[in-house]
């Protein structure tokens, strides 16, 4: 469709603007990038639209085979576009829409990893999971994805259409959740919005920010809009954080849209005797948010230091949580894949495009294979590892 054909109802201005992944990907800022005037929107593809005032805008569909795609009966598809970054958490995200002109059960899709989506009630970004989550999304609603390496389309099959937001029973069945992952909800309010984060702790996680598990935080623009989301060992921000308990311990960043109170909780968690204790570092406080929320104040602006969780589960023990010695690990250097297996084991790395660049039978316990920057998925067995190495 092209922007000129867009008609309003009383003449009001408006934009219209996609999300830039390529700049996203070269680490750019400001990746929000107006439509030109005489520029094409594209198909499956998601915008901003933004008017300054009220109005009515009607969007011409072209005349074309396509159009009648949005009333078919079969599974509709879309490609996935993959950009390559120095860091995991900025690579190869699409904004994308809900392809059907109705509301459409995110259960359907045929896809497992985290969305990301826009709340409009608070004025902020949200990560939902088909495996933890019931979501519907709206008639063409857009929303955010990142394309693991394996993945290369998504599909939305026709049997998610519905005409409400109402969650219906499923009539098909997907492949169990792990049993083992424990899944922890928590909200950040300030009396007009609220914004969640997540943690899961599953020992078949990577403490490493995993496209197929974690979300990486999308900030609002907002500046009044608290946000709320955990970071790892390197200072990244993570809506959704999934992770082995390791230690337990979990930092949480908050920011502050304006000096003020706040509250901090838990909204819930798969399991209820679990202890989640947060501890406020500036006071010395220590709060159990299975018990309790914690009410604070704090200044306008980030603080990334001040608070830590401890978690406990009881699906992870003392005695499930002892290292296996025999256990392959697999971890990225820079220009290079550190490999930790028992001599013997068959390793196969093979890069992006699916391309087989290494191959071998391992002499020893430790090794290390130097490789170009890039994104690698490393298979020794049965165990298959998806890394990222840097410069």
């Amino acid at each position: 469709m092209n922007r000129a054909d867009i008609e309003v109802s009383n003449d009001a201005l408006f934009v219209i603007r996609y999300y830039d992944s390529k700049a996203r990907a070269d680490g750019e800022t400001g990746n929000w990038k107006d439509v030109p005037a005489g520029g094409t929107l594209q198909a499956g593809t998601g915008y901003i639209i933004q008017p300054n005032k009220q109005t009515q805008l009607t969007l011409k569909a072209i005349n074309n085979d396509n159009k009648n795609r949005l009333f078919s009966g079969n599974a509709l598809k879309r490609t996935l576009d993959e950009y390559a970054s120095e860091f995991a958490h900025n690579a190869s995200w699409n904004f994308i829409g809900n392809p059907y002109p109705c509301f459409y059960d995110i259960y359907y899709m045929d896809y497992t990893s985290p969305i990301t989506i826009w709340d409009t009630r608070n004025r902020t970004y949200t990560a939902v999971s088909t495996e933890d989550d019931n979501y519907i999304l709206s008639p063409m609603q857009a929303f955010f994805i990142q394309k693991p390496v394996e993945t290369k389309e998504i599909s939305f099959s026709a049997e998610g259409r519905q005409l409400d937001t109402a969650v219906r029973q499923r009539t098909t069945t997907r492949s169990a959740v792990s049993p083992d992952r424990t899944v922890f909800n928590f909200t950040l309010e300030d009396g007009t919005y609220t914004d969640r984060t997540r943690v899961v702790i599953n020992p078949e996680a990577s403490m490493d920010y995993e496209m197929s598990r974690d979300a990486a935080k999308f900030m609002s623009d907002d500046k009044d809009v608290p946000q709320l989301f955990t970071l790892d060992a390197t200072g990244r921000y993570y809506a959704i954080n999934e992770r082995p308990l390791s230690n337990g311990i979990v930092s949480v960043g908050i920011y502050a849209g304006k000096a003020g109170t706040y509250t901090l909780s838990l909204a819930d968690a798969t399991v209820t005797a679990d202890e989640v204790i947060l501890t406020d570092k500036q006071t010395g406080s220590e709060t159990r948010l299975d018990l309790d929320s914690y009410t604070f104040t704090a200044e306008a602006g980030f603080c990334t230091d001040r608070f830590e969780l401890r978690l406990t589960t009881r699906t992870i023990t003392g005695i499930e949580e002892s290292h296996d010695t025999n256990a392959a690990q697999v971890t990225a250097g820079a220009g290079q894949i550190l490999i930790s297996a028992q001599p013997g084991d068959e390793v196969r790395v093979c890069n992006v495009t699916g391309q087989v660049v290494e191959r071998r039978i391992l002499t020893q316990s430790s090794t290390s294979l130097p490789v170009a920057p890039g994104f690698y998925i490393v298979t020794i067995g049965k165990e298959t590892f998806k890394i990222m190495v840097i410069k």
